[in-house]
């Protein structure tokens, strides 16, 4: 038996259904500025394996999370719903969005999904890239065609710290001032702050690699690409329907995902 992803979607995968009835599943969906990214994690008796996955391209809002264009939204969980099936997601939302959940709660309560939990997109993301029980000190950057987001995350925190619009120069500038900052000012205890140890990017944005050896070059310290599936699989054994390339960009999507299990 063979699935075949809707034809609203940006993309179609298949993926064979068969086999999956009596393992669990779980749905992560993030909401971001620009698009819609969802993905299913389903667990095996051999650890996880990927399911449906898809993107769709909205109309970003004025601010960062904002959505312009609702109608889009409407068409977007109405394949969720009628095509795909899915009953209920995790969602990661911007971290200026989160508190504004209630507002996207009533989109899925009109077509019936159930909304398990709603996450910030740094805890989202830092539960998919840094190794469970990890509680060293790291910037995490996600760099995407629209915007961009900074994040520096210890001891199993996420610190939110900027989102600036997608332009290398200014990414990089704004990596330089946060990094620190972070380093030059106490926290709340007037401890100073654990050293970063590196900075991790991830995202759908143009030639991460690039950036990756331009940040590390520019801020002397150890730069490099996420592994979005550190707490998922060994990608050295199983790899993944999804590309590396791709799956940088739904970092915030998995980590809720993972929040299942």
């Amino acid at each position: 038996m063979r699935f075949l992803l809707a034809q609203g979607l940006n993309k179609r995968y298949n993926i064979d259904m068969f086999g999956n009835l009596f393992n669990k599943s779980s749905f992560g969906l993030q909401i971001s500025n620009g698009s819609l990214k969802f993905i299913e994690l389903i667990s095996n008796k051999n650890g996880f394996k990927v399911g449906r996955y898809g993107e769709r391209t909205i109309l970003p809002g004025t601010k960062p999370g904002g959505i312009k264009n609702f109608r889009q939204i409407d068409e977007f969980f109405l394949v969720l719903k009628q095509k795909e099936g899915i009953k209920s997601v995790h969602i990661s939302l911007p971290d200026g969005e989160i508190e504004h959940k209630e507002r996207y709660l009533s989109f899925f309560n009109r077509f019936g999904i159930k909304v398990k939990s709603f996450e910030s997109e740094g805890q989202a993301i830092r539960r998919a890239v840094i190794k469970n029980g990890d509680r060293g000190t790291y910037m995490v950057v996600s760099f995407d065609k629209d915007k961009s987001s900074i994040w520096i995350t210890s001891k199993s925190v996420s610190k939110y710290c900027i989102t600036i619009p997608s332009t290398v120069y200014f990414l990089c500038d704004e990596v330089a001032k946060c990094f620190l900052s972070w380093h030059i000012h106490k926290n709340k205890e007037g401890v100073k702050n654990p050293p970063i140890e590196k900075i991790i990017l991830c995202g759908d944005g143009p030639d991460l690699a690039r950036l990756v050896e331009y940040l590390s070059v520019n801020m002397r310290h150890k730069v490099e690409l996420a592994n979005v599936w550190v707490n998922i699989l060994e990608t050295k054994e199983h790899i993944p329907e999804i590309t590396f390339k791709q799956s940088l960009g739904f970092a915030a999507a998995l980590g809720v995902a993972l929040k299942d299990f």
